[in-house]
């Protein structure tokens, strides 16, 4: 059985150049998986990944919506 990798709030936020207070507001809302330690989050490697594909999509929708102007 292979375990999976993982990663606190500022590993995650410097990987993806997002702050790290936004990672902790999304992280309580839900809106990014991640498991509560004690008073750190801990975030999997594959969520990670997927978050990091959104992040890259929401990237390029704004360059779009942008060059649109």
């Amino acid at each position: 059985m292979v375990r999976e990798k993982y990663y606190n709030t500022k590993e995650v936020s410097e990987m993806l150049s997002i702050g790290q207070e936004y990672l902790r507001q999304l992280l309580r809302e839900g809106k990014v998986k991640g498991v509560k330690v004690g008073k750190r989050w801990k975030i999997k490697e594959s969520d990670i990944e997927e978050l990091a594909r959104g992040v890259k999509n929401w990237i390029d929708w704004h360059k779009e919506d942008i060059s649109d102007d």
